[in-house]
């Protein structure tokens, strides 16, 4: 998928999670407990993939019902009940407090350093 732009971030969920569980699978055949079975793995432990994943099979499934394909357009929504509420607390990335960014830029402009000169631009 690299290199393959705004496609390919969009299939990025699908190809890694999705395809290759149920990648062979019908799409008329995808309903509640397939999309539970294949999502529960990273439910809990990836919550934005999980989520991100969900939204493009729920797209995925629309796309299918406006060409006439015989989908079930409930499934994702009743697989995300099935799998309940997920589990993630989100991590606070820990920042400078801002008295002391004066102080740590002027180290920075003293260290002949690249990287000091690329957290000073």
């Amino acid at each position: 998928m690299k290199g393959d732009g705004t496609a390919g971030r969009w299939m990025s969920p699908l190809a890694t999670h999705i395809l290759p569980v149920i990648g062979a699978v019908a799409i008329e055949d995808v309903e509640k407990h397939v999309l539970k079975q294949v999502l529960e793995p990273i439910w809990h432990d990836k919550p934005d993939s999980a989520r991100t994943a969900m939204n493009r099979i729920n797209l995925t499934l629309r796309h299918a019902a406006v060409l006439g394909l015989n989908v079930d357009l409930q499934s994702t929504m009743n697989a995300r009940a099935l799998l309940g509420k997920q589990r993630h607390e989100a991590r606070h990335i820990p920042s400078m407090p801002y008295a002391e960014a004066p102080a740590f830029y002027r180290l920075l402009t003293e260290k002949p350093f690249m990287s000091c000169l690329a957290l000073r631009s």
